[in-house]
């Protein structure tokens, strides 16, 4: 990890809002709905051993004044607010054109005048007079060093402007900008950081930003027309650039007979979703072309993943063009991408696709370029079930892939196994590592159980990037299928978008041997086609996220975190949450996820950081499954929204927190140690302790997010206490057992702007109070 603290020693404490809610009784806001949003960060990586500026794209920034870097090797200086620099403007369009002809004209005079150029009469009279009032242009890329361009790039330059779609206002979500320094070190191991921006609210989301090995470039406009007459790159490079609106960005490369070259996007793994474009994510595609023109080769995605990657095996030697462009052209700022051109290797499958822990395993290994055909799996106890493994080579390392490892033991499948008569006889419990080997290929596996038996059958393969979309058929002793599936989606994986792995639980109807037949659902098949079937009966056990994976937490006060559980193999029971790893004071409130429940609110207390303000925290969920103490991580993540609808929880690297304020007072309390009890149409009091505070006159309450018909009806305020009085509507026929959030909040007079009262007020957040446990019997 690395915190970067950039101009000045600790910048954008001192804003307004924070300066007067420094005096007020309770703490400044720990998590508001106007924390600070990343949209993009461009370029989106660099080479090692270099330094570069990026430009981050986003909304709420102002007042940024640090970063903070998940990940060793990257650190981040020179943080500046750029404001909003939105696409060109029309008053923009005037001045351009005005310059462009200047320049054409400069160049012209300066021409003999028999190689003069054929201009349209009066061309020269559409410049204009120069504006009253200089017109301060937006910093474009595209009227940078007009000087330097030909009169043919001129002519371009001014078409481009001229087009409307280019002069639309910036999307809301990442119309302000920030200007960053990266400095990467020499050492960084090559792969991906994250980058959040620090202002005085608080840290915003991550972004991804990747180190490389390889050399890098910026895409320079024009580049969408001229790349044949630009001198060629010679891979390995990378090639960093944005589309806009209609673009479609071309670049020459050098290639000698027998080169084979890599050509991978990464477009959708930089943004991993747009909540306002469809399908969700800037689908990049990707082509060669020859000296000819003729297209060579072709990609717009790498079997079920968005971006593009494929193996370009030079036919001849010489100078090819390569085309980046989304599918069907839209564009805008974060629409970035990065496109590697290397030599290198790319792990295209790997079988078996993982092993069971703490065993060796050492498995087949297929793609391009790749220095052996065998890889060793990292099945070490007590890392995460799916992890990544990577080849390297001496001319880089190779992607990373996932594999799983899991506690049962293992066999692979025995060809021929693809009809009942010959299903292969396995012992349960067990996973199973196969492959549908060709289209129409189906694997049946035969075990025997008794009557009641409660049988899983679940497929790892999708999330293991195979293209398989199974399907699964439980077949009792006759021949009769009694339970099948083919999609089941699971939670805990936010970056798919399609759940085509399988999952059958069912319960035995009587004594006998039984069949598992596994296909493709679409009946496609090839030596890729990767699965891990594990059988047996259930293994209950959970798996947890936390949203959002960067925290403002009022010094003194509290913010609030939403934890969800993934419950597997019909785990009910109950979750204790735990801080693991965390500056001294910090604290949680409402820490157990009731049985039963997936999703509870609880709050994150901090007091006054002696040191950083900014601190990357742990924390762990355990529970008793059969008598035995089970812990599982809580995985910081994101809710994002997919295409106007769709949301899933992304994972991040880390939870980031950030002290606000300077506020010395002891935490509130919850003067309850059990749960309130809240009856069905009746009411019941909370009283909360307000430690060195007095009566907290002109601070008003509300519930966030209740239970269904469950209201704050009363606020009681005395000396450093407050009651808060909740009822329960008589209509209410569910039980309730979680977590209540009480929020603070002042009303804030608006004035004019010649500073009168205008007599509307706006709501200010102040902050949460410690989480309620509370339980309502239905």
């Amino acid at each position: 990890m690395r915190f970067c603290e950039a101009n000045r020693a600790c910048r954008g404490w001192g804003g307004t809002w924070i300066v007067l809610l420094a005096l007020l009784p309770l703490p400044a806001l720990a998590q508001q709905p106007s924390a600070p949003h990343i949209g993009y960060v461009y370029p989106a990586g660099g080479q090692r051993g270099t330094e570069i500026d990026v430009t981050v794209g986003g909304q709420r920034l102002w007042g940024a004044w640090g970063a903070h870097v998940s990940g060793e090797g990257v650190t981040v200086s020179d943080v500046e607010h750029q404001g909003v620099t939105g696409r060109i403007q029309y008053k923009h369009v005037r001045e351009i054109q005005r310059l462009i002809i200047d320049h054409v004209k400069r160049r012209v005079e300066a021409m003999p005048p028999g190689s003069r150029p054929r201009l349209p009469d009066g061309f020269f009279s559409r410049a204009g007079q120069p504006p009253e009032e200089p017109v301060e242009l937006p910093d474009h890329p595209l009227i940078q060093d007009l000087d330097k361009r030909t009169l043919e790039e001129l002519r371009e330059i001014s078409e481009w402007f001229r087009d409307r779609k280019n002069l639309e206002p910036p999307q809301r979500a990442i119309a302000e900008t920030v200007s960053l320094r990266v400095t990467i070190a020499a050492d960084a191991e090559p792969g991906l950081r994250e980058i959040r921006v620090i202002t005085g609210r608080g840290p915003s989301v991550p972004i991804p930003f990747y180190v490389d090995r390889h050399p890098e470039i910026r895409e320079v406009e024009l580049n969408d027309s001229r790349a044949m007459e630009r001198e060629p790159l010679v891979p390995p490079v990378v090639i960093n650039g944005q589309i806009g609106p209609g673009d479609v960005d071309r670049f020459r490369i050098r290639a000698e007979e027998g080169d084979r070259l890599v050509l991978r996007a990464q477009a959708r793994e930089l943004v991993p979703y747009l909540a306002d474009a469809v399908p969700g994510w800037f689908q990049a595609v990707v082509a060669v072309y020859d000296e000819s023109g003729q297209e060579v080769a072709y990609v717009d995605d790498f079997r079920h993943r968005p971006d593009p990657a494929l193996l370009f095996e030079a036919p001849r030697p010489g100078e090819y063009e390569v085309m980046i462009r989304d599918s069907i052209y839209r564009g805008r700022e974060d629409f970035v991408y990065r496109l590697s051109i290397a030599e290198g290797p790319f792990i295209t499958s790997v079988y078996p696709a993982g092993g069971t822990e703490g065993k060796l395993v050492s498995s087949e290994v297929d793609g391009w370029n790749l220095p052996s055909d065998r890889i060793q799996l990292d099945t070490d106890p007590g890392g995460a079930v799916i992890r990544p493994v990577a080849l390297s080579a001496p001319s880089g390392s190779s992607n990373a892939v996932p594999v799983a490892v899991s506690s049962l033991p293992e066999t692979e499948e025995a060809e021929p196994n693809g009809s009942p008569d010959d299903a292969q006889l396995v012992q349960l419990p067990l996973t199973i590592n196969g492959r549908i080997e060709a289209p129409g290929d189906e694997d049946v596996y035969r075990f025997g159980g008794q009557a009641g038996d409660r049988i899983i059958a679940e497929v790892t393969a999708r999330r293991l990037d195979s293209p398989l979309d199974s399907v699964v058929y439980l077949v009792n002793p006759s021949g009769e299928v009694i339970a099948w599936n083919d999609d089941f989606k699971d939670p805990a994986h936010g970056l798919v978008t399609h759940h085509a792995d399988s999952y059958v639980s069912a319960e035995l109807p009587a004594d006998g041997m039984y069949c598992l037949r596994i296909a493709d659902a679409q009946a496609r098949g090839g030596s890729d086609f990767t699965y891990r079937l594990r059988v047996g009966p259930p293994q209950p056990s959970f798996e947890l996220r936390a949203v959002p994976s960067s925290l403002a937490i009022p010094a003194g006060g509290a913010g609030v975190l939403e934890v969800h559980a993934h419950r597997i193999d019909g785990f009910e029971g109950p979750i204790e949450l735990r801080l693991t790893d965390a500056p001294e004071g910090f604290r949680i409130d409402g820490g157990v996820i009731p049985p039963g429940t997936d999703r509870v609110n609880i709050t994150v207390s901090a007091p006054r950081p002696e040191g950083s303000r900014i601190a990357a925290i742990e924390i762990q969920g355990q529970a008793q499954v059969d008598g035995q103490t089970v812990a599982r991580p809580v995985v910081a993540a994101d809710d994002m929204m997919q295409a106007f609808i769709y949301h899933h929880l992304v994972p991040r690297m880390e939870l980031v927190t950030m002290v606000l304020g300077d506020n010395r007072a002891p935490f509130p309390e919850i003067a309850h140690d059990a749960p309130i009890d809240l009856p069905v149409g009746g009411r019941a009091e909370v009283v909360v302790d307000l430690p060195g505070r007095g009566v907290v006159d002109g601070i008003h309450f509300e519930l966030r997010d209740p239970p269904t018909g469950v209201s704050l009806v009363d606020v009681r305020r005395e000396p450093a206490k407050v009651t808060l009085v909740l009822a329960c509507d008589a209509a209410r026929d569910e039980s309730f057992s979680g977590n209540i959030i009480a929020d603070a909040y002042i009303q804030n007079p608006i004035r004019d702007d010649d500073g009168n009262p205008t007599g509307r007020t706006r709501k200010v957040p102040l902050g949460s109070l410690p989480a309620i446990a509370a339980r309502i019997a239905g």
